[in-house]
Parts: structure tokens; sequence; C-alpha cells
């Protein structure tokens, strides 16, 4: 988390206010532009932040600014 930038409470906040996808063995959490509009905090400062879990573990957590990944579902 500290080499990318994002803080506990944005780790929180994507686990909370995020939508989970199922993609590659792991569980993505995503905020992106629907979650932003639809929460009723502010989560526009952690848009893009994506937390990847697998084992019930978080693996990584990276930004996309774009937010264009398409997961399956």
């Amino acid at each position: 988390m500290s080499q990318r930038a994002i803080s506990l409470e944005g780790i929180v906040a994507t686990m909370l206010c995020g939508t989970f996808y199922h993609g590659r063995g792991a569980e993505v959490v995503v905020i992106g532009k629907k979650e932003c509009c639809s929460c009723k905090y502010d989560l526009t400062p952690y848009r893009g932040v994506h937390v990847v879990i697998a084992d019930g573990k978080i693996i990584t957590a990276y930004t996309n600014k774009t937010v264009q990944l398409r997961y399956r579902r």
C-alpha cells in the first residue's frame, strides 16, 4: 500500500463500498464511477482503487485511473 500511495482508509472504503468481481482465481474489489455516485460518502479520492483478494488475504492494491477494465462474472 505504501509503495503505491494508497492509504488504509482507501482500502477500507474499497472493501466496504466497492464492487466485487471474480477474475483469474481471485476477487477484485473496485471503486468506479458508479460507486462514487451511488454511495452516500464521498469516494472520489478513492476512485480507481483496485484491491485483489485471494484466500481471504489482500494480495495487492493498485490505482487504475482509467477504470475501463471489464471483468467477467
